[in-house]
């Protein structure tokens, strides 16, 4: 009996020395581990002492190509008809085109179409094709903008029938020239947002941290006309319609961190 009351006070001595242990160690470690916080003296030094602004910039191109989408409409009644009469017309219109003479001229078909048409009688009664529709569609692209109105003319003289749109565009050195003048600009206002901070906080721009393109805007072609049908006579000539093109407007942004130090 007293064996065994003496096996339990010893093992209660050796568990209140282990959490005595534990209690004495944690507190150790609260001293060795000291709280850490995030304050302006502890932020990485490139991160302090700088002013982030961003800038845009805008500048408008006048066009230097033009993309007009013409079209040979022709119904028959029946489809070898049609497309016969339509290829002879639609011959007939690119040859007029490229008499024209226009530089850098460029001619492609974009679609052609066949389909039926069909007339619809009473409820239960089987419908039938009454003829057939054929549209062909080819796109002229030219930088000799002010010859459009004389290509649109001689296309309608030689059997086009309609016209589909009119698109402007900018070629690819006047296109990536516009981007980095509006880079120019984007980075210009940039800085002047940077040295207006600066000034209003008795500050000295310093050099610069980072710099970023945010992106470049480029509308794409400009749709200068919608869609129209031209009715032709034989007999009637036609006179070139007045095409002014629209400028296309092209806009960057960038960003920018500066240094700045205390004067």
């Amino acid at each position: 009996m007293i064996k065994n009351k003496f096996n339990f006070i010893k093992i209660l001595l050796v568990c209140l020395s282990v959490i005595i242990g534990i209690i004495f160690l944690t507190g150790c470690l609260e001293d060795a581990i000291p709280e850490y916080l995030v304050t302006e003296e502890s932020k990485p030094e490139e991160l302090q002492n700088t002013i982030s602004v961003s800038g845009t910039g805008s500048i408008s191109v006048v066009p230097d190509v033009v993309l007009v989408n013409i079209s040979v409409v022709t119904q028959e009644a029946t489809s070898e008809e049609a497309v016969n009469k339509n290829s002879e017309i639609t011959k007939d219109v690119i040859s007029a085109i490229e008499e024209t003479r226009v530089l850098d001229l460029e001619v492609k078909t974009v679609s052609f179409n066949l389909s039926p048409l069909y007339e619809y009688f009473e409820e239960g009664e089987i419908s039938k094709i009454y003829a057939y529709r054929v549209t062909s569609t080819i796109e002229v692209k030219t930088s000799e903008i002010e010859k459009t109105g004389e290509i649109i003319a001689d296309a309608s003289e030689a059997g086009a029938n309609n016209i589909n749109s009119i698109r402007f565009d900018l070629n690819e050195r006047t296109k990536n020239q516009a981007k980095n003048d509006a880079l120019s600009k984007a980075t210009a206002d940039a800085n002047n947002k940077a040295l207006a901070i600066a000034n209003s906080l008795n500050l000295q721009l310093d050099k610069i941290f980072y710099i970023s393109e945010n992106g470049t805007y480029f509308p794409g072609p400009i749709y200068g006309m919608g869609s129209s049908e031209t009715k032709m006579y034989a007999e009637q000539e036609i006179a070139p319609p007045p095409i002014m093109p629209e400028e296309i407007e092209v806009t960057a942004e960038v960003e920018i961190v500066f240094y700045f130090k205390q004067i």
